[in-house]
């Protein structure tokens, strides 16, 4: 989901392993962007990506992340959802 640019790292930690090998920088993600790949990718069948067993290769290596994958902003998932902006009285 990353190499297909759907989702971007919104920081950073770094991890100790000590005598595993060292220091290491692990990505963090938003919770929301990956609740949320589900409603804005419909076309993605996501049975056999949650299924997809430890050390396996996930069925969306084979995507190409050529253009047209773009980003979906929140207002595009909310008319998908068929959310309504709430009126203020």
């Amino acid at each position: 989901m990353v190499r297909l640019g759907w989702l971007a790292s919104v920081g950073s930690v770094e991890v100790d392993f000590k005598r595993q090998g060292g220091v290491t920088t692990v990505p963090l993600y938003d919770a929301q962007e990956i609740a949320l790949l589900e409603v804005v990718r419909p076309s993605v069948d996501w049975r056999p990506v949650r299924t997809t067993a430890a050390g396996r290769r996930s069925p969306l290596a084979v995507l190409d992340p050529s253009p047209g994958w773009e980003r979906v902003l929140l207002a595009e998932v909310a008319r998908i959802a068929g959310v309504v902006r709430a009126v203020r009285r």
